[in-house]
């Protein structure tokens, strides 16, 4: 009787799932609340109670996974060669002088890809018997990150000049947000998918960033050569009907509100035209050039690297045709940490000890992330459709954000590395699933001592 009334005590796993999942939720979305443009102490006052959050969460599915014996299972060596380039890089801005502050700025993206990583591989293997509460979560995360972001934008700066917007009004949510497309040519999108991709929509007009159309492109073209067959399949049809009519209606709504987004976007996309060159494509280069000569400029930085907090700038031909261009002003960089070339920046901030398994990491994940989005299409009936759902999404979220490295530094942006961790969860959670269903089941004595398959479903049906 006692121990009934223990058991009766504890909390139903139900009750439990709802809890981690709100957790979860919580964590991805407090970062729509990051205000990048805040520098020094005044971004550590707003920043610091954002991370406290974050970690609370993290700490309290970990202690909800422990319990119910849910480890890490192959996330091992991701951490593993992510912590030997935080350590790498860390070590090498200290003993290069650079403060120490910034250093641990530059690191806090870095523990968010890790921790969203290692929170989503458990979540999803807390609810492994449904896999739908997960979707809905993630689902609803991203809106309200790009909700939350843009309303973050309008309160600080008091509105949103149409006529100058760019980046600054893109939440991490984006690139996620817009592979729903890609993942819709596979996937039955639902009502509140749409919802999601319109508002990204709607974001990334008003930002007027071209890197948005190669992702978007990228992540549609992937999803097609991983199966060609899928643009003959009645769901590609109705989705890209869905998708396109979406775009044609912004458009159009556009033209009749007269804000110019349209005019803006057409002189941004005839940049080249304009100028013989592209202004911003010859700074990037200049910045890439500066740190991979830096990188290789002695054996120790070759090796090492010149520390997680070091300055990129944009030097050479390339800058000083840029500043005849568009003026000094407009072509000056001058960061600190990973500059807009993310893979050489690993390289000029750990060197080849450090940022050399990162590379090797990103590249292998990425064609894990196109295998996965293969098979899952191929064996679509081996496996559960909101499984498969997650499944293709998560590759599509790596293969984006990665992607978006080409042109961006994100290892330093905090909401990236948060939903870029989301997705490596999901790569790994998801090449697990695969695993187990290519293994055959282990014959169990039969019998009083007869043992059914370990399954743990927290998460209330739909």
């Amino acid at each position: 009787m006692n121990a009934a009334r223990a058991d009766s005590a504890l909390p139903s796993p139900r009750a439990d799932g709802n809890r981690v999942l709100w957790l979860y939720a919580i964590s991805i979305t407090i970062w729509a609340l990051d205000f990048r443009a805040l520098r020094g102490q005044s971004a550590l006052a707003y920043q610091a109670p954002i991370l406290m959050v974050y970690l609370s969460c993290f700490v309290l599915i970990v202690l909800a996974a422990s319990k119910r014996g849910i480890g890490i299972g192959p996330l091992w060596v991701f951490m593993a060669v992510i912590g030997l380039f935080m350590i790498d890089s860390s070590i090498a801005g200290l003993i290069n002088g650079q403060p120490a502050y910034a250093i641990i700025a530059n690191l806090i993206p870095l523990s968010l890809y890790l921790t969203a990583a290692i929170s989503t591989y458990i979540v999803l293997s807390l609810g492994s018997g449904e896999a739908h509460p997960i979707l809905q979560a993630l689902r609803v995360s991203c809106l309200v990150s790009s909700v939350g972001h843009l309303a973050v934008i309008i309160v600080s700066r008091g509105g949103i000049n149409l006529a100058t917007s760019r980046y600054e009004v893109l939440s991490g949510a984006v690139i996620p947000s817009l592979g729903i497309i890609a993942v819709g040519l596979t996937q039955r999108v639902s009502a509140l998918d749409l919802a999601v991709v319109v508002f990204n929509l709607v974001v990334s007009l008003l930002s007027v960033t071209r890197t948005l159309i190669g992702v978007l492109a990228g992540q549609v073209m992937l999803v097609i050569l991983a199966r060609p067959g899928v643009l003959f399949s009645p769901t590609t049809r109705r989705s890209g009907l869905a998708f396109g009519l979406i775009l044609l209606s912004l458009i159009g709504a556009d033209f009749v509100a007269g804000t110019g987004l349209a005019g803006r976007w057409t002189e941004r996309l005839a940049v080249h035209s304009k100028f013989l060159a592209d202004p911003s494509a010859l700074i990037r280069l200049a910045e890439t050039h500066f740190m991979w000569d830096r990188f290789k400029s002695t054996p120790d930085r070759l090796l090492f690297g010149n520390g997680l907090a070091s300055v990129t700038s944009a030097i050479g031909r390339e800058d000083v045709q840029a500043e005849s261009l568009v003026g000094r002003e407009a072509a000056h960089i001058h960061t600190t940490g990973i500059g807009h070339e993310n893979y050489v920046g690993i390289l000029y901030v750990a060197g080849l000890v450090g940022g050399g398994g990162v590379i090797v990491l990103q590249f292998v994940n990425a064609l894990q992330s196109f295998a996965l989005i293969r098979t899952l299409q191929l064996r679509r009936l081996q496996y559960r459709h909101y499984d498969a759902h997650v499944g293709i999404w998560g590759g599509v979220i790596v293969l984006g954000i990665l992607a978006a490295g080409f042109g961006a530094g994100i290892f330093g942006d905090r909401p990236t590395m948060t939903w870029l961790g989301v997705g490596t969860g999901i790569l790994y959670w998801a090449r697990q699933l695969m695993l187990a269903s290519e293994t055959p089941p282990v014959e169990q004595p039969a019998g009083r001592f007869a043992r059914s398959p370990r399954t743990i479903n927290s998460y209330p049906r739909p």
